[in-house]
């Protein structure tokens, strides 16, 4: 598979943006915990040993209109979930925003469908990922559907 020069260039954007991340993290994190790595923005991941896949979780904490980056799957949710609650009720997150519709990012959302207690929760995503998700069947979420880059 050949990428294009936009591929590349989307490619080396992420990993300067993963790299400025770590850079900004603790010498030494304690990932058994939430890692604060900016004010009000947290790593609460989880390191799935030998898997070549690694979701980080990303959470915005914004009172009652926190978002949740990349939520993760069956595997890392419940320990992600521990980590949300050190810092805010899991009631607080609004915004659940997915990337990409790859189960390493996404397979806990039928999890966090059935925990939703407010009306007002959104699902946001790229049209193309929304093809897949909508197999989940989710049922209190609602969907915002990217549909052009800016």
């Amino acid at each position: 598979m050949r990428l294009s020069v936009a591929g590349k260039q989307l490619i080396g954007t992420q990993i300067a943006c993963f790299q400025a991340a770590m850079n900004m993290l603790p010498v030494n994190p304690d990932t058994a915990h939430a890692v604060e790595i900016a004010d009000h923005i947290w790593w609460v991941g989880h390191y799935l040993k030998d898997d070549v896949f690694q979701c980080h979780v990303y959470l915005i904490e914004h009172g009652d209109q926190s978002i949740l980056f990349d939520p993760g799957s069956k595997l890392t949710f419940s320990h992600t979930l521990q980590k949300i609650e050190e810092l805010i009720p899991f009631s607080s997150i609004r915004y659940f925003v997915c990337h990409h519709q790859d189960p390493d990012i996404t397979a806990s959302l039928p999890r966090i469908d059935a925990m939703i207690s407010r009306d007002d929760a959104v699902l946001v995503t790229h049209w193309r990922a929304w093809a897949l998700l909508k197999h989940y069947d989710l049922k209190h979420l609602a969907v915002w559907k990217h549909t052009r880059f800016a």
